[in-house]
């Protein structure tokens, strides 16, 4: 329902000429450009993506997830994981998407969890978040990233092997600012930080840095080959069950921690699907 009032929303928002799809079709690229930034603009600053698929429809009539769940995916292992600060990438890029103070981050939380809100942020606190800024980088992460991948391995589970990650490897570049960011895991994946550009978002590659890579490079090819990720440089990786929740860490001494941010991953446990904030 909420992703319906969303599409909703944007059809609204769009002018006359291009909510008929033969004039849609008869508009110069252009214009349909400029109206793609218009309302880029009004519902991209809140931190969500204007466009993006919407169930309840001929060409997506179900919500994947529940197809997953259902054993829609039976017998396809998956490896799903995330970074430990996403969202500090959209907010080093831009800084206005974070909210004012921590009151504000607080009545973000609210639209979600209610009076449980408070009680959140406290636990994202006692995780280590100390400022405002970070609060909401936390609970954005967890929102568009981490929590849709617990919920896929969790669905997936029954039906297939399933293996859970976290990247905390730290970009040293921009002076630090950038944590585990969106996307720094993607030179490590690859086994290419000597890559021309790469220490730009990375840092400069140290040994630490190459064996982690290798790391990590060598387990996405045992997966891709074998269904199971492992490697030699890491420690033996199990399959994810919701009991212990086994995940493997990457970063300087890869290893499997039990259930990460357990009392945080509670709270979203009993939210709303994590693509609904």
């Amino acid at each position: 329902p909420r992703g319906r009032r969303q599409v909703e929303a944007r059809i609204a928002a769009l002018p006359a000429e291009l909510r008929d799809v033969a004039a849609l079709r008869a508009l110069p690229a252009d214009d349909l450009i400029d109206a793609q930034g218009k309302i880029r603009g009004t519902f991209g600053a809140s931190g969500g993506l204007p466009f993006q698929p919407v169930a309840g429809g001929s060409v997506l009539p179900r919500q994947p997830i529940d197809v997953v769940a259902e054993g829609g995916a039976s017998g396809i292992p998956v490896m799903a994981g995330s970074n430990r600060h996403e969202m500090r990438l959209f907010t080093t890029l831009d800084p206005r998407m974070v909210p004012a103070d921590r009151d504000a981050v607080a009545a973000l939380a609210g639209k979600r969890f209610g009076d449980r809100a408070e009680a959140l942020l406290t636990a994202y606190e006692a995780g280590g978040a100390s400022s405002h800024q970070e609060l909401y980088e936390a609970l954005s992460t967890d929102m568009v990233f981490r929590m849709p991948a617990i919920q896929l391995l969790d669905a997936q589970r029954p039906h297939a092997p399933s293996y859970a990650y976290e990247f905390h490897h730290e970009s040293t570049a921009f002076g630090g600012t950038l944590g585990a960011a969106h996307a720094v895991e993607i030179p490590f994946v690859f086994d290419n930080l000597d890559a021309g550009g790469a220490s730009f978002f990375t840092g400069e590659a140290t040994t630490e840095m190459r064996s982690l890579a290798a790391a990590m490079a060598d387990a996405w090819v045992a997966f891709a080959r074998d269904g199971a990720p492992a490697s030699d440089g890491l420690p033996e990786w199990p399959a994810y069950d919701p009991e212990r929740r086994p995940t493997m860490i990457f970063d300087a001494e890869p290893r499997v921690e039990n259930d990460p941010s357990g009392p945080v991953r509670s709270f979203w446990s009993t939210a709303d699907s994590p693509g609904d904030a």
